[in-house]
């Protein structure tokens, strides 16, 4: 990577129970790495990649946790995305990702997630600013920690107080700035680690860069459909636990039912009568926009999944359902309706 750095204006702070500032600063991110490991945060990279122009990054594509990972990174080889970056290197593991830093000259490292083992894994090879990207609903407020038991909670603190590690997303001592697509959202339900907040498109954003590729891949499948009102599934690690009674029901209300297997393990509902979608790896909001283009009405079960969050705009025709119910996930999606989500919000309040 050329030693060429690139001034990037428009960052925006959210400072702790202040307003917004009403000027902008600048800040070169130099020869930026950036390590994936899912579809959607490959997209909200490239965003960010795009939004604020930096002119040399470098993503770390690992391959362990994408399921059909070949598929996904055949497509995003000829897709629009792929002038974004100077170079997309396959990686099979964290380990290996973190071993290949090692051979690399950079200046900002974006990692989706700074508490406990990851933090742990690469802040050490932090060199100038270590950047946290929003990899889904969980980096505005994650449940994950409430739902341990007592003496595991107790544990993953103690580490934190004394490895630095993140409590939430975005709380890693070493962590410089937090990079989400609503900005707004991500203050309110984290004051003390408002000031680290900056905004980038995120996933719905790249989408619409690229969305003639999408568009492209999925429209023969989608031109066979034949009911104009089904229902889709987003499975989760497993597939996602539903009672037989509960599945039952489902396949009564809707005449076709469509399965999307979560992108980690492709694992979906045995069941005939259930159609499972193809290419685990397609993020689920690629699928609930087309879907939600051609039928009359679609309904959306999900397991508290990030899918909501980022298809707001699209709740005068979709219905989403939370086979889990996390209040803390239907919390940031309320907070979220009213957040614009733009980087030209200045003298706004934070409550």
């Amino acid at each position: 990577m050329n030693r060429a750095r690139e001034e990037v204006s428009g960052e925006r702070a959210y400072p702790s129970g202040g307003a917004v500032p009403a000027t902008s600063t600048q800040t070169s991110f130099g020869r930026s790495v950036f390590i994936c490991c899912k579809p959607l945060q490959f997209l909200t990279c490239a965003s960010i990649v795009r939004h604020y122009r930096i002119e040399q990054a470098l993503v770390l594509l690992v391959a362990e946790s994408i399921a059909e990972y070949d598929a996904f990174y055949a497509f995003v080889e000829a897709s629009h995305h792929r002038s974004l970056f100077d170079e997309i290197r396959r990686v099979p593991t964290q380990a290996a990702a973190r071993e290949a830093l090692g051979a690399l000259h950079y200046d900002s490292l974006f990692i989706d997630n700074d508490r406990t083992s990851k933090y742990l894994l690469l802040a050490p090879l932090k060199t100038g600013c270590l950047c946290l990207y929003e990899e889904g609903v969980s980096t505005y407020f994650s449940s994950y920690l409430y739902e341990m038991p007592l003496s595991r909670r107790l544990k993953w603190s103690l580490v934190a107080l004394v490895r630095g590690c993140g409590l939430r997303f975005g709380g890693g001592r070493r962590t410089d700035l937090v990079f989400v697509s609503r900005p707004r959202t991500y203050a309110r339900l984290n004051p003390r680690l408002a000031h680290k907040a900056r905004y980038c498109p995120g996933l719905v954003g790249e989408l619409e860069q690229g969305w003639e590729d999408w568009q492209a891949l999925l429209s023969p499948w989608l031109d066979r459909l034949t009911s104009a009102t089904p229902a889709l599934v987003l499975g989760t690690w497993g597939g996602g636990d539903i009672s037989a009674e509960k599945l039952a029901e489902l396949k009564r209300r809707h005449p076709l039912l469509l399965f999307k297997p979560h992108p980690h393990d492709g694992c979906a509902w045995l069941d005939a009568d259930i159609q499972v979608l193809e290419q685990p790896w397609i993020p689920a909001e690629v699928w609930i926009r087309l879907l939600a283009s051609r039928v009359d009405e679609l309904v959306v079960y999900h397991y508290s999944s990030s899918s909501e969050l980022y298809c707001l705009d699209l709740l005068d025709r979709v219905t989403f359902v939370d086979l889990k119910g996390d209040v803390h996930i239907r919390r940031v999606c309320d907070l979220a309706v009213g957040d614009p989500g733009h980087d030209d919000i200045d003298h706004v309040a934070i409550a």
